[in-house]
């Protein structure tokens, strides 16, 4: 009886806090990645308590020995569809049919990525973008509990020029969940939750395309600039498709179009930007965490210039040996003309000095 209430204790102090985590995000408002860090840290504690015994050494040892897997296409689910199961699946082209495109997912189990290291993560994420330290720590702690990775359907909102599209593409790399990025800019149909095959430009939904083509069970997708996603509803809108699959009802048998079947893609998680609120549709807002993030700070200068010198070499092929970082006189210049903020200016400036270097290096 008395581990029955210390039990119910725990849970009523968990609920207590989940209570303070809806607060904040009623309404669509949000909170800073700061207040969302402090309102779970206690709850989460409390849980953390309970530790309910299966017979073999507890919950936890048994999900540590369980290799996670999920179906997203039952078995079977395709054989309603015209064709056979190789029809053109060897190319890429108008004569591959939906069910040889999709065949090798049906009754497959697809690997959930699971058992982050988040210690390590949150060294790497901290050293590389120390002005999202308050993000990082929310995030990581959807991952604290070390099971199949599964992020909270999370919305970063800052002013232009942050860094937090590369910042979520670095952290999903380094926690090794597989991700996609799709640019929602003016994007003015339905086209992400699938289109008919009776159209020759018939696809299935991109959450299902991504995990066909990473082969996981729950990659992340990230919506870039969601507010500048259309409105219009003529051919449907990316929000109306996004609503049904932030739900976990609607991901769990989300109707594919393309296939006529149910998917289970209720792996996927979706991480997404926003410069601002003022776009988002509140029912869309209501289905995300959102969390309000800052610009990097003058003291950021060193690290967010090794950034960016380090994605200058990406796109000119260079290694560090033909692009070295800066050295101290060209920190010293580029902190006379950026006092932080966005980062544009910053790379602006960081490319005229390397601009710079290969000049002086030609006359000499």
């Amino acid at each position: 009886m008395a581990r029955f209430a210390e039990t119910l204790a725990i849970i009523a102090a968990a609920h207590r806090q989940i209570g303070v985590e809806e607060d904040l995000a009623r309404g669509g408002a949000g909170g800073t990645a700061k207040d969302w860090v402090d309102a779970q840290a206690d709850g989460l504690a409390a849980l953390a308590q309970l530790d309910w015994p299966l017979g073999d050494g507890g919950w936890r040892d048994r999900a540590a020995r369980a290799t996670p897997t999920l179906v997203v296409l039952a078995k079977g689910a395709l054989d309603h569809l015209p064709g056979s199961e190789t029809t053109g699946s060897s190319r890429t082209s108008r004569g591959s049919t939906p069910r040889a495109e999709f065949n090798t997912l049906a009754g497959e189990a697809l690997p959930l990525v699971h058992g982050v290291d988040v210690v390590a993560v949150g060294k790497l994420l901290d050293a590389r973008f120390p002005w999202f330290t308050d993000l990082t720590a929310l995030l990581l702690r959807d991952l604290a509990n070390g099971g199949v990775a599964r992020l909270r359907n999370t919305l970063a909102v800052s002013p232009p020029g942050s860094g937090k599209t590369s910042y979520l593409q670095a952290f999903c790399e380094a926690a090794g969940i597989p991700c996609v990025l799709y640019n929602a800019a003016g994007v003015a149909d339905a086209a992400f939750g699938g289109t008919s095959r009776q159209w020759s430009t018939g696809r299935a939904s991109v959450p299902l395309q991504t995990i066909q083509r990473l082969r996981v069970a729950n990659p992340v997708i990230i919506i870039d600039e969601i507010e500048k996603a259309g409105t219009r509803s003529e051919n449907g809108r990316l929000t109306d498709s996004l609503i049904a699959l932030l739900e976990p009802a609607g991901s769990r048998a989300f109707h594919e179009v393309y296939l006529e079947t149910n998917a289970d893609l209720s792996g996927t998680q979706f991480l997404a930007t926003a410069n601002g609120t003022g776009g988002v549709p509140g029912p869309l807002l209501d289905r995300f965490r959102v969390v309000h993030v800052g610009l990097p700070r003058a003291e950021d200068l060193p690290v967010a210039a090794a950034n960016l010198v380090a994605e200058l070499r990406d796109e000119r092929g260079l290694d560090a040996g033909w692009l070295p970082d800066l050295d101290g006189d060209e920190l010293h210049l580029l902190a006379r003309v950026w006092k932080g903020g966005s980062l544009r200016p910053l790379r602006r400036a960081v490319t005229t000095l390397l601009d710079g270097r290969e000049t002086l290096a030609r006359r000499h």
